[in-house]
């Protein structure tokens, strides 16, 4: 190896060149680095400089050499090439999410390159125009007029780089616009300067990615699957850590999450997110996916964590972090999320994620004129862009309209159609939840055997895939279509938990906590003897107890939140309970009560705040309506339709 006293009196720029052409970062960098330190490298020597240390992260070499060469440019009277570094260090502010920064480096480009429109420089502000056009203010027209101009420059300048790029954008331009087939062809056509070579490193970057998100938006992930092995197979040539490589990572985590390699896809996003460090907007995504992929497997607090961190770098985070607040029964508040963002975005295939999960919400709040609005909207959608996967959306949602409405034979129908796309495309989770459908809207045609096996393949592939949400919702379809009692007996079912306890334990420690749930445990159970209550589980600092009456449990339910308020009174504390009740007719295996009944009077207990008494509607029409504080409509995790319960009064 050379030592820097060799790079100081050797030629260092063909040096730095030959290392850059070999993809050799930084060696570059150690080279221009050193050199700098003993003589002046110029213009050129900075711009490799900021274009070498760019690949291997550190954005603020890159950034500061670029400075350095844009002011030398400047003196050297070089207007054309010092305002295209200005783009160049717009570009590398945007991605640090310093937006003020990188609007002024823009501005200043775009006044030196106004006046010097005969160079290939200019041609590249006009594709910035461009792609501002049509990533911020979704103005396909004047993206599509900027675009154009930019080609010609590139043509007559002979900058093939420039050519290429926006000949690319301009087939992007034309599928945002429903040309998909056109604008498609223009884009492989393109790739064909990519596959030979013919140019820079960082246009061959910006191809693959722009190539691959395209086939993400038309959700055509087979040729997304495609064009990622063999950009993958680009970034093993460039550099490992290199930013291209994380980018890359980033698309691949989303293809990976949608073939069901959860574990796999995690770990590729994990490592985006670490090459990532240097270029916020990217990086966001990184987590964003993470988020996705905590969200199926049940980790909701993991979930809810990935989301903020990339809302926080700039990314909306939708709509995963919509769907984890459906996940936490805030349905209302996830549907007015998705509406708000869905407001704000007008290119058709952007809206087309939002338009999906809104639908499925609005479907689960019954809100049916929002739902058949946005099924219309995404089957027209999918037939402008002549899209299988959109259209397999569109009558995934259709599917759940009619469910919604009673028409059992049109669900039926929608939801197979639904799971032939998906199987053809082979990816499990949709397959698996298209079965779910199917199953619950055969049981509501009396098609039990039939609904049964479809229940049983989607619980098999929600297993295997590790979804836990996706698995409790397969069971409790099953547990309430066979909860069929072998009696008429009928129970009053009762789930009381302490509220808050996990924050009590660090406040009091763990001694004090054991000895607090002893006198709960030990006042609680002897009113339920009092009531003729039978202890049917115990977990934690919750139980599950069954009554022969519904007024035994409310009889009960009331004394027990006396007994602690005057606890409380008397001696200055007693935890937080709340209570949840219920009464249904109910099945047993082994002595124990089971099935679905006892799904929903733990969901209507975990309705209830400190100090209150949840009741469902069985319950209520027993009781006095003096006794009812207040009655609400709810949604629950687990239940298909929205349930009513009532507060039940108990201080009088």
């Amino acid at each position: 190896m050379k030592t820097n006293q060799d790079i100081e009196q050797g030629d260092f720029r063909n040096q730095a060149q030959e290392a850059i052409a070999h993809h050799e970062w930084s060696r570059a960098v150690e080279i221009l680095l050193a050199a700098s330190k003993t003589q002046d490298i110029g213009a050129e020597g900075y711009e490799m400089l900021g274009q070498a240390a760019w690949w291997i992260g550190e954005q603020k070499i890159s950034i500061d050499a670029r400075e350095k060469a844009y002011a030398m440019r400047i003196n050297e009277g070089d207007f054309a090439s010092a305002g295209r570094l200005c783009l160049f260090i717009a570009e590398l502010y945007h991605y640090e999410n310093a937006r003020a920064v990188s609007a002024y480096w823009f501005r200043l480009g775009k006044e030196i390159l106004e006046k010097h429109k005969d160079s290939a420089a200019y041609g590249w502000y006009l594709r910035a125009e461009a792609i501002s056009a049509f990533e911020r203010d979704s103005d396909l027209a004047s993206a599509m007029h900027f675009a154009l101009q930019a080609e010609e420059i590139g043509r007559e300048q002979g900058d093939r780089n420039l050519a290429c790029l926006v000949r690319h954008d301009i087939g992007r331009f034309m599928m945002s616009s429903g040309k998909v087939h056109e604008g498609l062809e223009i884009m492989e056509n393109a790739m064909s300067l990519v596959m030979s070579g013919q140019v820079e490193p960082m246009t061959t970057g910006k191809l693959f990615c722009n190539m691959i998100d395209a086939c993400d938006q038309l959700v055509d992930f087979q040729r997304a699957g495609e064009w990622d092995a063999v950009a993958r197979n680009w970034c093993e040539r460039v550099g490992h850590s290199s930013g291209f490589p994380g980018i890359c990572r980033v698309k691949r985590a989303g293809l990976m999450r949608m073939r069901g390699a959860w574990a796999e896809a995690e770990i590729e996003a994990m490592k985006a997110k670490q090459e990532l460090t240097h270029l916020y907007a990217f990086a966001a995504r990184a987590i964003y996916e993470v988020g996705e992929i905590r969200l199926r497997l049940g980790n909701l607090d993991g979930a809810d964590q990935a989301f903020r961190e990339a809302h926080a770098l700039g990314f909306h985070s939708q709509p995963g972090l919509a769907m984890l607040y459906d996940e936490q029964g805030k349905t209302r508040a996830a549907c007015e999320m998705l509406e708000n963002v869905l407001s704000d975005i007008s290119l058709p295939l952007k809206r087309v994620p939002i338009i999906t999960a809104l639908g499925m919400l609005a479907v689960k709040s019954n809100k049916k004129e929002l739902a058949q609005s946005l099924s219309t909207e995404l089957l027209q959608i999918a037939a402008n862009f002549e899209s299988e996967a959109i259209n397999a959306s569109a009558l995934h949602l259709s599917g759940l309209l009619a469910y919604l409405h009673g028409d059992y034979e049109k669900a039926l129908e929608a939801f197979r159609s639904t799971m032939k796309y998906w199987l053809n495309a082979r990816l499990p989770y949709e397959i698996a939840h298209a079965r779910l459908n199917i199953g619950n809207t055969l049981a509501k045609m009396g098609r039990t055997e039939l609904a049964r096996l479809e229940w049983e393949t989607a619980l098999s592939e929600f297993e295997r895939l590790g979804a836990k949400p996706d698995v409790e919702k397969v069971r409790m379809a099953m547990a309430r279509e066979s909860d069929q009692p072998a009696s008429d007996e009928k129970k009053a079912l009762m789930f009381t938990d302490i509220v808050g306890s996990t924050a009590l334990i660090s406040i009091i420690g763990d001694s004090a906590w054991k000895h607090l749930v002893q006198w709960h445990d030990k006042t609680l159970r002897g009113l339920f003897e009092l009531h003729l209550g039978k202890e049917a589980d115990h977990a934690g600092d919750g139980f599950f107890v069954s009554f022969d009456t519904a007024q035994d449990a409310v009889r009960c339910a009331q004394e027990i939140q006396r007994t602690l308020l005057k606890h409380r009174t008397t001696q200055g504390f007693a935890p937080n309970v709340r209570i949840g009740i219920h009464s249904a007719q109910v099945s047993y295996s082994d002595s124990t009560i089971v099935g679905f009944e006892v799904h929903k009077a733990a969901r209507i207990a975990s309705l209830g705040d400190a100090g209150q008494i949840v009741a469902s509607l069985e319950i209520a029409v027993v009781m006095d309506e003096a006794m009812i504080l207040e009655r609400k409509t709810s949604l629950v995790k687990g239940i298909e339709e929205a349930i009513e319960v009532v507060l039940l009064k108990w201080n009088e």
